[in-house]
């Protein structure tokens, strides 16, 4: 009776256990982070050194469904050496922001913006 009563209890405390950390579970995105376009437009502007916002490559449209192809599209307007890519998305524009840099070294940077369609809607150079 008493082996019985501990299975019992046990089998119950795997589902309490699977339950609450089922209804708990929130997924989180390790591979982009989020950001906002219109706050980074503030700060970037047309005509300032370091700011692109016409003659791109990336002038058609090019399904983007996934990060792997937003950085391989963001990659025709890249120009600098780079070893690191770091994504980022902004869910209400629907804009990818792909930042090349150089691992260890601060500014050298190039940040290519890509709308949902794969086309190129800002590059910006870092300091």
């Amino acid at each position: 009776m008493k082996k019985a009563l501990v299975i019992i209890t046990s089998i119950i405390l795997v589902f309490i256990v699977f339950f609450v950390v089922w209804f708990n579970y929130k997924p989180t995105k390790t591979s982009y982070e989020d950001f906002s376009y219109a706050e980074d437009c503030k700060i970037y502007i047309a005509g300032e050194s370091g700011v692109k916002t016409t003659r791109f490559v990336n002038i058609t449209d090019t399904e983007i469904s996934s990060i792997d192809d937003a950085i391989e599209r963001a990659k025709n307007e890249c120009t600098i050496q780079w070893d690191g890519v770091t994504t980022y998305f902004d869910a209400k524009e629907h804009i990818w922001k792909v930042l090349f840099y150089t691992k260890g070294i601060l500014g050298g940077d190039q940040s290519v913006y890509l709308d949902e369609n794969g086309k190129t809607v800002l590059i910006v150079y870092g300091e």
